[in-house]
């Protein structure tokens, strides 16, 4: 039945707003982000959830008597946000892969392979993550299926991709290449650079982790340790000369050793595994 619907709804209007190609702006997001979506399908299913949602708010609203319940038709407005999602993932496992990518084609193209059956053995790497592998894929097809050229399919993928570092490097292998220079010293200098510009970002998290490194210690060992010292003295002192102290007693100790400290620990494991280079967690 909901499929059904969807294909009413893009018959009526999502195919119109297609063939009109009005929204060309959400149709380079959607196409950077490889989906297999159209802006009339992303707004027919808009519709769709619409249709669904506004009959249970009036509902909710009946039974509460609340306006905020009118807000719920609204989140179908994230059907948009997929796109965008889908593209900045899309642009960090490219960005990720990348210098190891041109590294593996100068590799191949240095032995005498020609620039495509180095694309096609890239293509058929698994190691290499899908998102990477599909760039180079539509390379070939525009080569090998349309019959551009290699220079003009480069060019193309360069505005294609989500990627900006992608997008530089192609550009800068087609300059490079129209200058005269020879394609596989081209390759292996953007590989050069791609790794050094790696090795630098590698450096820079690490250096990150030591300094969050040495936060953690003062604030998970260093100050418990130092609180936990000090609650015997202040106590005994607080007894000695008959006054109580309300920063170090029991209670303190307690939500510091089992509230505090559990938190700032899980904090800093996600923080560590979000900052930590690939490289490392492998």
């Amino acid at each position: 039945m909901v499929f059904n619907i969807h294909k009413v709804l893009y018959s009526f209007i999502g195919r119109r707003i297609d063939e009109s190609q009005k929204l060309q702006k959400l149709d380079l997001i959607i196409e950077s982000s490889d989906s297999k979506y159209t802006p009339g399908m992303l707004i027919s299913i808009f519709l769709l959830f619409l249709t669904f949602l506004t009959p249970l708010s009036i509902y909710l609203y009946l039974l509460f008597k609340t306006l905020i319940v009118f807000i719920i038709p609204w989140i179908s407005l994230c059907v948009f946000t997929y796109p965008y999602m889908r593209l900045n993932s899309r642009k960090a496992k490219i960005d990720e892969e990348l210098p190891y990518a041109f590294n593996y084609l100068s590799t191949l193209v240095s032995v005498g392979l020609n620039p495509l059956d180095a694309f096609k053995a890239l293509i058929n790497e698994k190691s290499f993550d899908k998102e990477l592998r599909r760039e180079f894929e539509l390379i070939l097809i525009d080569c090998t299926f349309f019959g551009r050229d290699l220079l003009n399919s480069l060019i193309r993928a360069s505005k294609r991709t989500p990627s900006k570092k992608f997008s530089d490097v192609l550009q800068s292998i087609v300059s490079s290449t129209l200058a005269g220079s020879e394609l596989k010293r081209v390759l292996m200098d953007t590989s050069s650079e791609l790794m050094d510009e790696r090795k630098r970002i590698f450096h820079r998290k690490i250096n990150t982790l030591s300094i969050f490194s040495e936060i953690y210690v003062v604030f998970c060992i260093f100050v418990p340790v130092l609180i936990i010292v000090s609650f015997p003295i202040v106590e005994a002192l607080s007894n000695y000369l008959m006054f109580k102290s309300v920063f170090i007693s029991k209670v303190v100790i307690e939500i510091f050793v089992y509230l505090f400290i559990p938190t700032i620990s899980v904090i800093s494991l996600l923080l560590l595994d979000i900052l930590q280079p690939k490289e490392v967690k492998s």
